[in-house]
């Protein structure tokens, strides 16, 4: 079975050579909680990838009983981000592909998967409002931009990632309420997520 990708644009990654050997990925969330590596060749799926946190909810899924409400998985969108050392096409040794992509209303966490090989995904991190330093993070439904931004004390990659505080769930209703979350901009390293800003 596959979910719905229902907020979420795939973004595409090419580690062959060359044009004439593409080898290419195509990475897709979806709203039962999968992120998916589909060959773009063939169509078929080369792995996928769900959260700890989301694991409880496939019982649910599986048994697709009716509920009143949806039920929501990863639901943000991604963001593609190569490292390319070398300047030459495609994924070389060096080179580093990072997804990074939030949950969207299924949650407030945000991932950064490292998917420079292809058929060995890495998560390098996760942050949620539970990380301390992150208690203002809503729904991660902004898409993640990184961008480089030199740190005063900071020592490694001046590569940042630039997130939105989110969604406040509070303003679903059609009464006006001051937002309790969400209404925060943060800078985080991209190698380990650390709150930088």
């Amino acid at each position: 079975d596959f979910g719905v990708p229902l907020h979420v644009q795939p973004v595409t990654l090419s580690y062959g050579p060359s044009a004439s050997d593409p080898r290419t990925l195509g990475f897709v969330a979806t709203n039962d909680g999968y992120l998916h590596a589909i060959d773009a060749a063939t169509g078929s799926e080369r792995w996928a990838f769900v959260p700890r946190r989301l694991l409880p909810q496939l019982y649910t899924l599986y048994r697709n009983a009716p509920a009143p409400q949806k039920v929501y998985g990863i639901d943000g969108e991604i963001s593609l981000y190569i490292r390319n050392r070398d300047g030459r096409p495609g994924i070389a040794d060096g080179d580093q592909a990072i997804l990074l992509f939030g949950m969207g209303r299924g949650g407030r966490a945000l991932f950064a998967v490292d998917v420079s090989d292809p058929d060995r995904p890495a998560l390098l991190w996760e942050i949620d409002a539970t990380t301390p330093g992150f208690a203002d993070l809503g729904q991660t439904w902004p898409r993640p931009v990184v961008a480089r931004g030199g740190i005063a004390g900071r020592s490694g990659s001046d590569e940042v990632v630039i997130i939105g505080g989110g969604h406040d769930p509070g303003q679903d209703n059609r009464d006006y309420r001051t937002d309790t979350i969400g209404n925060a901009v943060y800078m985080l390293g991209l190698d380990d997520g650390a709150r930088l800003w």
